[in-house]
């Protein structure tokens, strides 16, 4: 009796205009027991027992409109289409999985709480089927509409089932595809965000979703398996190195700003992040420099033109004052003292002596380096520390002196190579492998602290007098010569006067 009356009934709206605008098809359902009103409780139990059975008696729109029994019908969720708000998105979703040919039968809620142990549209059902689907599926759909789908399908918490579903929507108003770590998206504020602006597809619209929805997408469930995550001071760094190893340099000077501007506005970044990414722009070049340590980094001093000038000539970084907020452990502050250290590290870096490294500088320019160092010897010699220690050594290492390599010839040579002439005495001549500082360019108690030896008058008349005489004297030197042996006989004779005056009488006999 039930099969002949439903065939009857199938029969009745088939011959109608058409099953798949829904009009017939309510029909039919109406003609269905929905309630214990008005008939026998036997009969309505004995009814939908007999639905249940394997006979075609549901309605599905798919593979262009079908009947089909129980156990091959997929219902819709009764809490989604009970609910208005979730209603038309229950209706877009069943609509997409008949075109994709799932046997989707759309009752009556009346009917359809009926029916116990049913087959439901699940998120999992729609993630699957909306895997590697098309954009267009979401674009079509309202805000309201796409927030409560989104959420739909996060309602389980399988957030690895998302992946190859693009329906994340972008800045750029695109969508992401989720997946296992290619593409990464990231959640970020809008300062955030206008620190990469040409990255609008790599952030997730959030005026496009809920708060719910966001903060799931932030839980370690899901940033653990998708390719989404929270901006953080790891993406920026990230970002920041990207954009900078790939030697991107579009409005770079603007943008490096803006950089800095985030940086020193959240001491809570981590610098020694940067060790490794040329960030920091240097004075006198277009160069950007990591935050290595073992680099010649120097703050300017504008006070020292002169001096910031001589140290970019032989390779130190000289950087704006301005980075000082959040670099007091990557760049030195300017002194005398690290002056020398970045010396020291350019060469070690230029891998160079020290003495190659000062080639490129002039005359002039050694001079001024060696003024600036005489100027500042309370820097170098404060204390008897190993800094200064240090200091002294590198010091000693730099051809800034001047000094005679013959008697005419007088070329800058190295302290730790100089010899200072005992008592003003004049050069003569120099032996090979001796320099002489000149004394008219020499601060005498500046040579004594760094240690320069000073000459004795036996060892200059052996070594650079007696040796000289052994050939005829060349006509600017006689002048002198004579000079030097009026000086040496003054001081024998004054000394044999001081012998004498200080002797004891003899008694007499």
């Amino acid at each position: 009796m039930h099969l002949q009356f439903l065939q009857e009934l199938k029969i009745l709206v088939s011959n109608e205009d058409s099953l798949m605008d829904g009009a017939s098809l309510e029909h039919y359902y109406n003609f269905w027991p929905q309630s214990y009103e008005g008939m026998s409780n036997d009969y309505y139990e004995k009814f939908y027992d007999f639905v249940m059975q394997n006979v075609d008696v549901f309605y599905t729109r798919s593979n262009r409109g079908q009947w089909i029994n129980y156990q091959k019908a997929v219902f819709e969720d009764a809490e989604l289409i009970s609910s208005a708000n979730k209603k038309e998105f229950s209706k877009i979703v069943s609509d997409f999985l008949i075109e994709r040919n799932i046997n989707v039968v759309q009752l009556p809620l009346s009917i359809l709480t009926r029916l116990p142990k049913r087959q439901i549209v699940t998120p999992k059902l729609v993630r699957n089927n909306i895997r590697h689907a098309t954009k267009a599926f979401v674009e079509k759909m309202e805000k309201d509409v796409f927030i409560a789908f989104f959420e739909y399908l996060l309602s389980d918490k399988d957030f690895a089932e998302l992946r190859g579903c693009t329906i994340l929507p972008l800045m750029d108003m695109s969508f992401g595809t989720f997946g296992a770590g290619e593409n990464q998206f990231y959640i970020a504020s809008e300062a955030e965000m206008a620190l990469f602006p040409n990255l609008s597809s790599r952030f997730v619209n959030q005026r496009r979703i809920s708060k719910s929805i966001i903060a799931k997408l932030k839980s370690e469930q899901a940033t653990t398996v998708l390719n989404v995550k929270n901006f953080d001071h790891d993406v920026f760094v990230r970002l920041v190195s990207d954009k900078l190893l790939r030697g991107d340099r579009t409005d770079i000077d603007k943008w490096l700003g803006n950089i800095w501007d985030y940086v020193d506005a959240d001491p809570s970044i981590d610098m020694a992040a940067f060790e490794n990414i040329p960030i920091l722009p240097t004075i006198g070049s277009t160069m950007l420099v990591s935050l290595n340590r073992k680099l010649p980094l120097l703050y300017e001093d504008r006070r020292q033109p002169d001096i910031n000038a001589i140290m970019i000539k032989i390779g130190t970084h000289v950087i704006d004052k301005r980075y000082s907020n959040r670099l007091t452990d990557f760049v030195l502050d300017f002194s005398a003292t690290n002056v020398l250290k970045c010396i020291h590290l350019a060469s070690t870096n230029a891998k160079r002596s020290i003495k190659e490294l000062l080639l490129p500088l002039s005359a002039i320019e050694r001079d001024t380096l060696k003024t600036f160092l005489q100027r500042n010897d309370y820097d170098l010699f404060n204390s008897q520390s190993v800094r200064s220690s240090r200091s002294i050594d590198i010091l000693c290492q730099l051809p800034i002196f001047r000094a005679f390599e013959s008697s005419l010839n007088v070329v800058y040579k190295p302290a730790k190579e100089c010899h200072l002439l005992p008592q003003d005495l004049p050069v003569f001549s120099v032996r090979s492998g001796m320099a002489i500082l000149c004394n008219d360019y020499t601060d005498g108690n500046f040579a004594a602290k760094i240690n320069i030896p000073e000459l004795s008058v036996v060892d200059h008349v052996r070594d650079n007098v007696l040796p000289f005489l052994k050939n005829p004297l060349p006509g600017p030197k006689i002048d002198e010569y004579q000079k030097f042996l009026y000086s040496q006989l003054r001081r024998e004779v004054a000394t044999a006067l001081q012998d004498v005056k200080t002797a004891p009488d003899h008694p007499k006999q």
